[in-house]
């Protein structure tokens, strides 16, 4: 499906919560298509107020590099301010990424699972909300997901 998308190509992004329920939808711009397997990576703008995410600061105007895969079980945000300079990075835990191309219509879609690896600049990535991954109750629920989650992030660290 990679093939499919062009560098300057416009693509919708679609972030869900892990019940599948829409949490958020932005435009993007397709960067790169020719990462190793099948990576490939967008950029987008911060548009929506200043959050502090666990000592990653986003602000209007910043601007992301968002890595995904069709395969990989996380993808990878690259963080910079205004001026060009990195602010950081993180990495979302996630089912691999939906990736659709209808009538040169570019979507990708993925789920938000709980677990962040960040890391604002100079500092050491650091896992985050694994009180939301607890509180889930998807250890009984979904022992084989939990698992996998868990051990996407021991993968990442």
């Amino acid at each position: 499906m990679v093939e499919q998308l062009r560098p300057g190509m416009e693509i919708e992004v679609i972030k869900r919560h892990p019940d599948g329920s829409s949490l958020i939808r932005y435009p993007g711009t397709v960067l790169e298509i020719d990462l190793a397997g099948d990576w490939f990576a967008i950029e987008a703008h911060w548009t929506t107020k200043r959050i502090d995410a666990h000592g990653l600061i986003f602000k209007i105007g910043d601007s992301l590099v968002e890595i995904f895969s069709a395969t990989a079980w996380f993808n990878v945000f690259h963080l910079f301010a205004p001026d060009g300079s990195t602010r950081g990075w993180y990495a979302n835990m996630t089912r691999p990424t939906e990736l659709a191309v209808v009538n040169g219509m570019a979507t990708v879609t993925w789920p938000d699972l709980y677990l962040d690896l960040i890391a604002p600049v100079g500092e050491a990535p650091k896992i985050c909300d694994e009180d939301e991954l607890v509180e889930s109750g998807l250890q009984t629920q979904d022992p084989v997901l939990y698992d996998k989650i868990v051990s996407t992030m021991l993968e990442m660290t």
